[in-house]
């Protein structure tokens, strides 16, 4: 009898004519960690796949030889996760043969804003030794753009996300971006409605882009209403009213007529300012606000107000109480 992975019993000495049969004591043998020996099988002179060969007539001398496969054990795990993820079970995979433990596509929590996406695997494509196989994930994270401020009722463009523009009504928007990965955005400065006489001009937005994204996050542009009258301001029409009740040739004082101020914006090489033309404000008024933002390998080195108020390197700015004209200059450095 010839059996090299596990004892045997039934070998021996037979009378001519007479039957025999050949044993294994165990079907499965530990050959080293996360290595076995699964029987399989008869040889030779000896048939069958029982742990008890079928059985043999001996009309001679008789040889009988077992038949046994060799598995390795494949165990799987995660990385790149921040969240559960159910690994497939370990497996015995056949000497040769490919591993078939599958990992789920995606994950997300409870909360929908956080999700591990699988990204692959490093399987071999047979196996031959003991295998652990790991699934990597990205986690990503949803960015969700909103505004506040302005009533629905219009489809204009009012934002730009990753260079795509969604108008007012596709606001909320949501996106997956991967951990560590930068999203860019801009909001529209000034929004007119679909009524004539209300424009909208942003106030702040509570990030600038571009932004780093390490957890959910909410991108979000307010909003103030600005009421539009018509071609007359107030001041034409005061004018208008004192020159219906004066004798003709007296002339009027043009007071009134001045007050309006003028806020000039500057940008140096490197970068924008938004909005980048002069604006026009009542006396007295505030101004919307003003974006500096530096091209790819610049940064913001200083604003300057009025040609001489150092303010550094901020990325917005708002004039209150307008009662002059100003200027706003951004530098910028590489």
């Amino acid at each position: 009898m010839v059996s090299p992975d596990s004892s045997t019993t039934g070998a021996g000495w037979y009378n001519a004519g007479t039957t025999a049969t050949i044993s294994v004591t165990g079907n499965t043998v530990v050959a080293g960690s996360g290595t076995r020996q699964i029987f399989t099988g008869w040889a030779c002179d000896a048939a069958g796949t029982g742990t008890t060969s079928d059985p043999i007539t001996v009309d001679g001398p008789k040889t009988a030889t077992t038949i046994w496969k060799t598995q390795y054990q494949v165990t799987y795990a995660a990385s790149g996760n921040i969240l559960q993820i159910s690994a497939p079970p370990a497996e015995w995979v056949d000497d040769g043969e490919t591993a078939v433990g599958t990992f789920s596509t995606s994950t997300t929590n409870s909360a929908g804003n956080t999700r591990n996406f699988f990204s692959g695997d490093n399987r071999p494509t047979v196996i031959t030794e003991p295998t652990t196989i790991t699934g990597t994930y990205q986690t990503q994270y949803l960015v969700t753009f909103s505004q506040n401020g302005i009533a629905p009722g219009t489809s204009r463009t009012i934002a730009t996300i990753q260079g795509e523009t969604k108008t007012l009504q596709q606001l909320p928007n949501g996106i997956w971006i991967n951990a560590g990965d930068s999203v860019t955005f801009n909001y529209s400065t000034a929004f007119q409605s679909t009524e004539a006489d209300k424009q909208y001009n942003l106030a702040k937005v509570n990030s600038t882009s571009p932004l780093t994204i390490n957890a959910p996050t909410t991108i979000q542009a307010f909003y103030e209403l600005q009421t539009v009258s018509s071609n007359f301001t107030l001041s034409t029409l005061t004018i208008a009213a004192i020159s219906l009740s004066i004798p003709a040739g007296l002339t009027i004082p043009a007071i009134a007529m001045r007050r309006k101020k003028k806020i000039t914006p500057i940008a140096t090489e490197g970068g924008s300012i938004s909005p980048n033309t002069v604006q026009t404000i009542d006396r007295g008024g505030d101004s919307t606000v003003f974006i500096i933002t530096a091209n790819p390998g610049y940064a913001i080195a200083d604003v300057i107000i009025d040609k001489t108020q150092h303010i550094g390197p901020v990325r917005t700015y708002k004039f209150d109480n307008v009662t002059e004209n100003h200027t706003i200059l951004a530098n910028f450095k590489n």
